[in-house]
């Protein structure tokens, strides 16, 4: 097996060989270079840049030096526990919704840590007064960036820019959105891009099931007597349908949680830790779990659709994840058509569901000079045939129009 940089401590997280992002970012990641790292959900991106990130970090010096925000506290948690995997000996300190946020600061302000991984809205209360120093900070760091930039983190985002100076920015993302392109160009300044999203194909196969709004808990039940997942996250757009579907599922004997939101974040924390050891074969949620989070998970369903688009994409990507392979099922009906075909044209193939055939242009006309003769002999068909077929042959040949220099 191939050496490669970061190898040992790649390994040690059960991983063999880095994804394309990886690879990229264990060899540009250095300070004073701004990177911006393009990849498809379930590629590894989190790991592209906390394994050459962590090499640059004094861990004797009792300085902040490196900042992680991402959007929800299930990252902040997962973030945590990669590291610890990776080098017990750093000091980390999480700053998430329901914490102590005076108390944590406190504890900052006492004992400095190398990294404070944060959400947005947490991570701009602990700045505020200004108290906290970030002199030694060498790398800031959005992950999961598509969803940071959403309108309810913009404003946020901006309060925190203006104390983060003087240190190396990277930005990982699924994608580059539109909002993202002003903040990029006002504090990113310089940057490298890095997409490796055509280089990066998932092993996900798409499900369309149609159904009939008053038979669709009878196609969704049917589904699950069906296959026999690991793990099956099923995801739903709207909290009173999720607490509806688990109590039909609880009383159809399957082994399922009710994973959401509303749930305290120590809760949350022991929840993510029972799902990691399979104490679950059903988990039903919202987005709040379609961003970042790395669960062995096979099976993904969709009972609803997302009302944002990008969200289909960030659900199916919690599985085929780190080259494995999964199946995502959609449940529509008419209402969701136009939704079916924007996930088509962004190149979504569902099993069971013929492409329309593209109909040539010319192959119209052809047919259309060579009318049916007024009396019919026998073996008109393949002579009318052989005709528009010489037809078309001209037609296509007369296309084009020589171009022609108009340079003296």
């Amino acid at each position: 097996m191939s050496k490669f940089l970061f190898a040992d401590d790649f390994r040690k997280l059960n991983f063999q060989n880095p994804t394309p992002i990886q690879e990229a970012f264990f060899r540009k990641v250095k300070p004073g270079v701004n990177l911006i790292g393009v990849s498809k959900t379930g590629t590894g991106k989190t790991l592209a840049y906390l394994l050459p990130v962590i090499n640059y970090l004094d861990v004797d010096l009792p300085e902040i030096q490196v900042l992680i925000i991402v959007p929800t506290n299930e990252l902040v948690f997962q973030i945590n526990s990669m590291l610890n995997t990776i080098n017990d000996k750093l000091k980390v300190r999480l700053i998430y919704g329901g914490i102590n946020k005076e108390r944590e600061k406190q504890k900052i302000l006492n004992n400095a840590p190398n990294i404070i991984i944060s959400t947005p809205k947490q991570l701009a209360l602990l700045l505020e007064d200004h108290q906290i120093n970030l002199a030694k900070l060498k790398f800031v760091i959005f992950d999961e960036a598509d969803m940071l930039f959403d309108l309810d983190f913009l404003s946020t985002i901006d309060e925190i820019m203006p104390k983060i100076k003087n240190c190396t920015h990277l930005l990982l993302s699924a994608t580059i959105t539109q909002a993202m392109k002003p903040f990029l160009k006002e504090y990113f300044k310089a940057y490298e891009m890095v997409d490796v999203t055509e280089k990066t194909t998932l092993k996900i196969k798409y499900h369309l099931i149609k159904y009939q709004c008053d038979n669709k808990d009878k196609e969704f039940f049917s589904l699950l007597n069906k296959i026999k997942p690991f793990l099956a996250l099923i995801f739903v757009s709207k909290k009173e349908t999720q607490s509806i579907l688990y109590h039909k599922m609880q009383a159809g004997g399957f082994q399922v949680l009710n994973y959401n939101s509303a749930l305290k974040s120590k809760l949350r924390l022991k929840l993510i830790k029972q799902i990691q050891n399979h104490e679950f074969q059903y988990i039903i949620v919202t987005d709040l779990i379609a961003r970042g989070i790395d669960l062995v998970c096979d099976v993904v369903i969709n009972y609803d659709l997302p009302n944002n688009h990008e969200y289909f994409f960030h659900r199916s990507g919690r599985t085929g994840r780190m080259n494995n392979s999964g199946d995502v099922y959609v449940f529509a009906n008419a209402i969701d058509q136009k939704k079916i075909n924007n996930y088509q044209k962004k190149g979504i193939e569902f099993i069971g569901v013929q492409k329309e055939k593209k109909v040539d242009p010319l192959l119209i006309k052809a047919t259309k000079n060579i009318r049916k003769p007024k009396k019919v002999t026998p073996g008109y068909k393949k002579k009318n045939k052989a005709k528009i077929k010489k037809n078309y042959k001209e037609l296509k040949k007369n296309e084009y129009t020589p171009w022609v220099s108009h340079k003296k």
